[in-house]
């Protein structure tokens, strides 16, 4: 037996980084696009 058919309704994640920006807004604008094309993402900030 394949993992779909102990599993059924298992969820598949993917995790994508983008960027560097030099701005925030161009990340902003970035995400926007994403949006649009249905995929949400959060814009996360360098590590301090």
């Amino acid at each position: 037996m394949g993992f779909a058919a102990l599993y059924p309704s298992y969820i598949l994640e993917t995790r994508v980084s983008i960027g560097p920006f030099k701005t925030r807004q161009e990340a902003e604008a970035a995400r926007r696009k994403l949006k649009a094309l249905g995929i949400d993402a959060p814009v996360v900030g360098p590590e301090k």
